[in-house]
This record gives C-alpha cells, structure tokens and sequence, in this order.
C-alpha cells in the first residue's frame, strides 16, 4: 500500500515543511500494522498531490504507479517549492521511484503546474493545469481566479495535450472521474457561468453539456 503525504508543521498549521521532495510511505498489506516497511522519497519534484484531490497516486492498466506534485503558493504550499511541477512513477512489482522516468510538467507547459489529474485509461490521465502561480496563497481554491485549463496526459509519451473547447476555469475538489465508452465528464466553472463538459478522450475534446444551477458538481457515478 502506496501513500503519498507531506510533513506539516509540529503545531498542526498548513504549512508546507520540505517543500522540495516527494515522499510516499510503503505498507504492507492487508497487515498494514504500526509503521511502514520503507519511506521512499524523490527530489526531483515537490509533495505529492495538493490539498482536496484524491488522485494524486493513480496505477495505470499495467500496475505501474504515477503521481503528480504542483508545489504551487496558489495550491496552498506554504512555502512553495523551488522545484518543478512533475509526475513521478513506481514500476509495477517495485517499492521505488524509478530513476529512469521524470515527466517535468512545467517545461512541458511553459510554467504551469499540476492541479489535479486522475487515469482515463490507456495510460493516459486527464488534469487541470495552473497557467501561473500569480494569485497569492491558496488563490487556486478560491472563485477569484479563472486560469486552468484541461488537458489530456499521455503518460508514455510525456505529451500534454489541451483539451480543445474548455474554457479557461476554476476548480477546488474534484472527485475520482468516471469513464465510460470513451468519455468523461467534468465540471466546469467560469466567471459567469458553470457547465457540464463531456471530454472525448481519445480526440482530447471537449463538448459543452446541461447548465449547472449553482456553484459545481464535485463529481459524476453510475449508479
């Protein structure tokens, strides 16, 4: 069992000690017991996920692990990481990071960092990027702030595709995405307006849906 977490200040407030490592713990399981076997770390990025998102270890088709860190002030890190915005991965059948593979996501993006993402199937993952990191502390949370956009992450390939009629949007929790026959659906929300979007994923494609009356979904299910 694979847990991504970050270190918090000894008094409980939310802020970002050791800003510029990843760090996962590694359980055994089910007999998970008191402590782990190892604690794994990598400098190559910052703390694993962000605040809210319950996606940011996701396991591809082959059992291959992968994990995104933002670092970004506006994503609540308190100090923000002086390392880029990435996605790490952890070979099926391994307790390690794997050295040969960095996807540095903010080269990739000319600055922007991770905000969320969550696997769409094929070794791909859908995410929202942060265009830039300008807002001030946790301003990515707030409705103030319209700047991330969509894309499609081809994990192999280390490509990032932008979600093609999504508008630039605001986004604070997301829950796990439901895929079915090649798509998606997503929350959208705007200055003015919010919408349902469903996301053709091979053609990284957006098509805007029913108006949502209120603030936003947090998430879709089949029931």
């Amino acid at each position: 069992m694979f847990i991504p977490f970050h270190k918090m200040d000894a008094k409980g407030w939310f802020t970002t000690q050791s800003p510029d490592s990843a760090f996962v713990a590694v359980y055994d399981y089910p007999n998970v017991g008191t402590n782990p076997i190892k604690i794994i770390t990598d400098p190559r990025t910052s703390n694993i996920g962000v605040n809210g998102m319950t996606t940011g270890l996701i396991k591809t088709d082959n059992g291959d692990l992968y994990s995104f860190s933002c670092g970004a002030e506006m994503a609540g890190f308190a100090p923000k990481s002086t390392k880029p915005s990435g996605i790490l991965r952890i070979k099926n059948g391994t307790t390690e990071f794997d050295a040969s593979y960095f996807f540095d996501v903010e080269a990739a993006t000319n600055g922007g960092k991770l905000f969320w993402f969550d696997y769409v199937g094929g070794n791909k993952a859908i995410a929202r990027i942060l265009m830039d990191d300008n807002g001030g502390l946790w301003e990515a949370y707030e409705r103030n702030t319209f700047n991330q956009k969509l894309v499609i992450i081809d994990l192999d390939n280390q490509t990032i595709t932008d979600v093609a009629n999504v508008p630039l949007h605001a986004k604070r929790y997301s829950s796990p995405v439901l895929v079915k026959d090649g798509k998606t659906y997503v929350s959208i929300e705007t200055a003015v307006d919010a919408y349902v979007y469903e996301i053709d994923i091979d053609n990284a494609s957006g098509e805007k849906g029913a108006k949502i009356i209120g603030k936003t979904i947090k998430g879709f299910y089949q029931l």
